[in-house]
């Protein structure tokens, strides 16, 4: 008895330590409690801790994922008000970590970003029309390495490095059939 009574106190105290205060912390976790009164929660029996969360609006599911022990895990989907996918984002305890992906209301891909601990840490590619616009990488949050813009042909319309979140080196802008009309050098 005296054992089923410890086990039963320590359930309570990490169930409340898990149940959190509800406000996003600065390290952009996302908590269950941020979750709208109306969000549908059910629990999976055989994984304790593992709750699967559905919000709708009007009927339609407005975004869905998972949460281990109170904060996302996993993959989350937002959805528009069409039903396509809206993003799709990685969580691991609660901050965003790995792929994210944007799409417009007519399905079409948008964005591709990679994140590490909450931070922008990667290659990003905007998307328009199914072509690329924009490609530019992170590293921990600031720009780093080439970035590259495009013209709807598919041209390049500019490319500078960037180094430390400031560009750095050549810069170079082009027209739409590819010829070099202006070139800078960039120090910090």
């Amino acid at each position: 008895m005296k054992n089923s009574l410890s086990i039963f106190l320590v359930m309570v105290v990490l169930s409340a330590c898990s149940s959190g205060s509800g406000v996003v912390s600065s390290g952009g976790q996302e908590h269950l409690d941020k979750l709208p009164d109306y969000a549908e929660k059910s629990e999976f029996d055989y994984m304790p801790g593992l709750v699967k969360a559905t919000v709708l609006f009007s009927d339609k599911i407005e975004q869905e994922g998972d949460y281990l022990n109170g904060f996302r895990n996993g993959t989350w989907t937002t959805y528009h008000p069409n039903e396509l996918v809206k993003s799709i984002s990685t969580y691991v305890s609660g901050t965003q970590h790995g792929t994210h992906l944007e799409m417009d209301d007519k399905g079409n891909l948008t964005l591709k970003a990679h994140y590490v601990n909450g931070t922008e840490d990667g290659e990003f590619i905007y998307y328009g029309n199914g072509k690329i616009v924009e490609r530019k990488n992170y590293y921990q949050g600031q720009l780093e390495g080439k970035k590259s813009k495009y013209y709807d042909n598919g041209k390049i319309m500019e490319e500078s490095t960037w180094q430390n979140g400031k560009m750095h080196g050549e810069a170079k802008w082009y027209d739409q059939e590819g010829n070099v009309t202006l070139e800078y050098q960039y120090e910090n």
